[in-house]
């Protein structure tokens, strides 16, 4: 717990809105952290951290957020946040590694950044952001916080200046910042006097972060703006927008929006940004299948907006999302013509999912079977595309097709928990249960439940006879225990 005491208040401030906690005037005692060890903004401390240990820690990030945080198992929104954030990542500068995006059911807004590029978004932020450049600026902020090393740079100097092992202050990072009650009761507690150069030095980040954040915003095509706004609301600077307190646990101080609103104003001037009707139909997705909102109440609301505005794609999109939630199947299809018609996206992703729902609902999936199909030639590495056509082949009975497509993407890209369930159906189904074992296996190791994918695996080898194949699954076995291993050696800093 002492470790927490001592980088509470870094973890708070690498949050998205958390540079309040450094204007309020209360951190850790300087004397336990010497600031002369730390490396010029944006430099990088190599000999310590290297690429590959920030990877480690970053899939350890993600492991234990799997465990302990309502992530969103939702390929279309995956899909939306991984190319909203490509499209920074290719605008930024000292990228490192691939980044990771993932959606948490949350109502607070907030998102947090941790090595080896794992990006947590609220699904708070969604639901605040008026518009896609607004939700851009949050993960433009995220994307330079990694890219500039920050975080990277205080475990480096803290490991130097405390003779503490790098897992050790980043699993403790990484814990705090999965349980933000742990983080602001550490916060609390480290509160002393004479810490005027710590908060100098989490202002001189989060400024560095917005000044670069808003940099790569424009160079990826959006508007700078969209930081500014947002900036405005959760520093509660705007009359168009109440949020409730308790979701700003930590509003951005007035000098930071004064700030963001000069470099936004020193951009060249450019045409108005175009928002992609995929954002407001991420905003209609979120709110009707994850804010636990009341379905009938919002289908009312979309249906009032669509008469004043019948081309509106949030309120087009919630309409077709709300009758899928109640089971009008036949009412959600009808909806969803008049979205193409007025949208002219018929081959977005969010409208071949519900296309597909549909389908399965009114029981004419295998009419939909060659558009999917040729989806798949055109899109092999769409995790939407290749799930919806797996389930369609299981429910067709075609259950091998289904293996061979999953299997043909899963090699390509081995990190997603949905295609190793849907794998363990489609093996199931066509009646393979060792091979479905082994599948449901990795998506309880992704999940970080080595346990039950242990079970599970240890199950697969009785159904298993090749030589090849039994140590196949005993290497699961032994990776299962190096990485429960490692957890447990990032973990322990927290006990």
């Amino acid at each position: 717990m002492k470790l927490i005491k001592k980088t509470a208040v870094l973890i708070m401030s690498m949050a998205f809105s958390g540079a309040a906690a450094a204007a309020s005037g209360g951190l850790y005692d300087p004397g336990s952290f010497d600031l002369r060890g730390i490396p010029e903004i944006g430099t990088a401390g190599e000999t310590a951290l290297s690429v590959g240990k920030e990877i480690r820690f970053g899939k350890f990030f993600s492991r234990q957020a799997r465990r302990m945080l309502p992530v969103t198992d939702d390929p279309v929104i995956d899909e939306y946040l991984a190319s909203v954030g490509q499209k920074l990542i290719a605008a930024s500068d000292g990228v490192r590694f691939p980044f990771h995006f993932f959606l948490v059911t949350d109502p607070e807004l907030n998102a947090a950044a941790f090595l080896g590029g794992s990006v947590k978004v609220n699904s708070g932020l969604f639901h605040y952001a008026e518009n896609e450049s607004e939700l851009a600026g949050v993960l433009a902020h995220e994307v330079s916080h990694i890219t500039r090393r920050h975080l990277a740079q205080f475990i480096e100097a803290s490991s130097r200046s405390n003779r503490l092992t790098l897992a050790g202050i980043a699993g403790a990072i990484a814990l705090s910042m999965l349980n933000p009650a742990l983080g602001a009761a550490a916060l609390t507690t480290s509160i002393g006097a004479g810490i005027q150069a710590q908060i100098t030095y989490t202002r001189e980040h989060e400024m560095d972060a917005d000044s670069e954040g808003i940099k790569t915003l424009y160079k990826a095509g959006f508007d700078p703006e969209g930081m500014v706004t947002f900036f405005m609301k959760l520093s509660g600077m705007t009359g168009g927008i109440s949020i409730p307190q308790g979701l700003l646990t930590h509003p951005v101080p007035e000098y930071r929006v004064a700030a963001a609103r000069s470099m936004a104003a020193m951009m060249p001037k450019r045409p108005a940004y175009f928002n992609s009707p995929d954002f407001y139909f991420a905003k209609a997705r979120i709110a009707v299948r994850y804010e636990r909102l009341d379905t009938e109440m919002l289908l009312a609301a979309y249906q009032k907006t669509l008469e004043k505005r019948p081309s509106d794609p949030e309120a087009l999109y919630g309409r077709v999302m709300a009758l899928l939630q109640l089971g009008r199947y036949h009412a959600a299809d009808e909806a969803l013509d008049i979205l193409v018609r007025r949208t002219g996206r018929k081959d977005n992703l969010f409208v071949i999912d519900a296309e597909t729902d549909i389908s399965i609902g009114l029981r004419t999936g295998k009419a939909m079977l060659p558009r999917l199909e040729q989806l798949a030639v055109s899109r092999p590495d769409s995790l939407t595309v290749i799930l919806n056509l797996a389930n369609l082949y299981i429910s067709s009975g075609q259950a091998k097709k289904a293996v061979s497509i999953l299997d043909s993407y899963e090699r390509r890209h081995d990190d997603s928990p949905l295609v190793y369930d849907m794998l363990a159906r489609a093996w199931s189904a066509s009646g393979n249960m060792g091979k479905s074992k082994i599948a449901k296996a990795r998506y309880y190791a992704l999940n970080d439940n080595f346990d039950e994918s242990n079970s599970l695996l240890s199950s697969a080898l009785t159904y298993t006879r090749g030589r090849l194949d039994r140590a196949y699954i005993e290497g699961l076995i032994i990776k299962n225990h190096e990485l429960e291993r490692e957890d447990q050696e990032l973990s322990k800093s927290m006990k």
